[in-house]
């Protein structure tokens, strides 16, 4: 398992991760309605790169072979955002890996812990 920097030519691999870990994880705790209406919502290969153009940095972990098995999201204020895996990637420890190295690269970027987003 590799984890790295979002490159743009990951978009449409992430845009499809999505929708699988919604459609097919999703099922465990939504209705079938829930995930259906909850992966239409899922970003599009354009939306994820202007995301990371803006206030957002994303990690993904992939094979050896460039497969993208998972991503987490990590906004400039320390939210972490999407956090989502491949159905066959759950329960192998990559998304804990992977949310090991969003919470690493907030501490290097010196990312105070934040209790709300004010509004």
């Amino acid at each position: 398992m590799i984890i790295r920097e979002f490159h743009p030519n990951d978009a449409e691999q992430i845009s499809q991760l999505f929708q699988r870990s919604v459609l097919e994880l999703g099922r465990i705790f939504y209705s079938k309605e829930q995930v259906i209406a909850w992966a239409a919502r899922g970003p599009k290969a354009e939306k994820i790169i202007a995301r990371n153009q803006g206030n957002m940095s994303t990690l993904v972990s992939s094979d050896a072979q460039g497969k993208i098995l998972a991503y987490a999201e990590l906004e400039h204020d320390g939210h972490i955002d999407q956090v989502y895996s491949l159905p066959e990637a759950a329960r192998k420890n990559i998304v804990s890996a992977l949310y090991d190295e969003i919470e690493t690269l907030a501490r290097n970027r010196k990312i105070k812990k934040t209790l709300h987003r004010g509004k």
